[in-house]
């Protein structure tokens, strides 16, 4: 299968990657693991080009046994939103990124790394100009982080402030973030 795809034939690779998902007889769940793990690696491997390419097809192939693939998928994600953020194609980094489960190999509550992928999510929302689904992740996040001492969830509240028109809450706001002082909400 790893074969296929280092000599380029990434349809043949796509295929075995479909049966290994979809022939849940033939290849048991542990063995599938394994594999998956491989194309996961396969994936990071591949030019940024192919692997935009390869990876979204890879995703939509592991869509089809959910859980059983879920932090291998997640990887996946997560590489695809670093370079469509290096391409600075900034909504659909955000929509990879919020489209990774925080709570695969998560108990409890959320972790740091949680938050600030909910920040990221937001801040590349406002760089996108969608100001809407911006302050939607900064709300998620905001149930999660101590806001007066959280600088991140400070900018971002500033700049969807700023984003919205309200430049007096966002001038405070900025203002406080120099000076030290924690502005009231």
């Amino acid at each position: 299968m790893l074969e296929s795809a280092r000599s380029g034939d990434l349809e043949g690779f796509l295929v075995v990657v479909g049966r290994v998902v979809s022939d849940v007889n033939m290849v048991p769940p542990a063995v599938a693991k394994r594999l998956i793990s491989s194309v996961q690696a396969a994936v990071m491997s591949m030019e940024k080009d192919t692997q935009l390419g390869i990876g979204q097809e890879v995703l939509n192939i592991l869509q089809q046994r959910g859980a059983n693939f879920e932090v291998q998928a997640n990887a996946i994600r997560e590489r695809l939103a670093v370079i469509h953020e290096e391409r600075q194609n900034w909504s659909q980094a955000a929509a990879f990124y919020s489209a990774i489960n925080p709570e695969v190999g998560n108990r409890g509550d959320p972790t740091e790394d949680d938050i600030e992928r909910l920040l990221r999510i937001a801040f590349l929302y406002l760089n996108s100009d969608d100001v809407a689904a911006a302050e939607q992740f900064l709300m998620r996040a905001k149930s999660y982080v101590k806001v007066e001492v959280n600088r991140d969830y400070r900018i971002c509240q500033a700049r969807v402030q700023e984003a919205k028109k309200g430049f007096s809450n966002a001038a405070q706001q900025f203002y406080s973030l120099t000076t030290g002082l924690v502005s009231p909400e």
